[in-house]
């Protein structure tokens, strides 16, 4: 009796380990909307530590509803549902979403994640934050590669820190576990077009500015 006890106090405490592990990774914060918007597009403009990203839709999380040590579900489908609303209005949809996908100034290296480099053409899921350096947005807790723009099929490229490859796609194929799966606005014919101008308008002005800061800042260095 003794060691049946012991047994299923390890079993527990495994388990409360592990939850506690996966809450403080990446991979809650990107299923938990710790961010200020969680997008399924199309990369059509790649720059200098920038991707332009032209949304195909955009997932709100519904999280995980755990339950407590009686079996009780801690959130109440009225509290889900309120939660949903909240972040539906809260979270952002741009039209395009230009990335820049060197970490800020002061953010720990783990916290910007992404597999490889980046080409004209390749579908993403991307958890971005606004830029608080200024335009655009960084990268807030992973930036990965999927095999489709289709949310109930796709494939995410990508591994969970406590999990297996399975641990995104099933996220993302359930619409965040029950959320809402919103789609980009359809646009008229021509749209295209706009939107890659625009993305080689934006590639443009941060490669002037970053050239532009460096030279500055030389210039000051020489000064002193």
């Amino acid at each position: 009796m003794r060691r049946l006890c012991t047994v299923i106090f390890l079993v527990a405490a495994v388990a409360m380990l592990s939850s506690t592990v996966l809450a403080g990774t990446p991979c809650a914060h990107f299923t938990h909307n710790r961010h200020d918007t969680l997008l399924v597009g199309e990369i059509i403009a790649v720059g200098d530590e920038v991707v332009v990203i032209k949304p195909a839709g955009f997932i709100i999380s519904a999280g995980r509803n755990f339950q407590d040590g009686a079996g009780n579900y801690i959130r109440s489908d009225r509290e889900v549902a309120r939660d949903l609303r909240r972040e539906a209005v809260r979270q952002l949809r741009p039209e395009i979403a230009v990335v820049f996908t060197a970490s800020p100034a002061g953010w720990p290296a783990w916290r910007t994640q992404w597999v490889g480099e980046f080409q004209v053409g390749d579908y993403v899921i991307a958890s971005l934050d606004t830029n608080p350096e200024g335009y655009g947005f960084v990268v807030a807790w992973g930036l990965y590669r999927v095999d489709s723009l289709d949310y109930r099929t796709l494939r995410v490229d990508a591994r969970c820190f406590a999990g297996t490859y399975d641990f995104y796609t099933d996220f993302v194929n359930s619409r965040g576990y029950g959320g809402y799966f919103i789609p980009a606005r359809e646009e008229p014919p021509g749209a295209e077009m706009r939107y890659l101008i625009r993305a080689m308008l934006v590639v443009g002005t941060a490669v002037v500015v970053i050239f532009a800061g460096g030279f500055l800042a030389g210039r000051l260095q020489k000064a002193d």
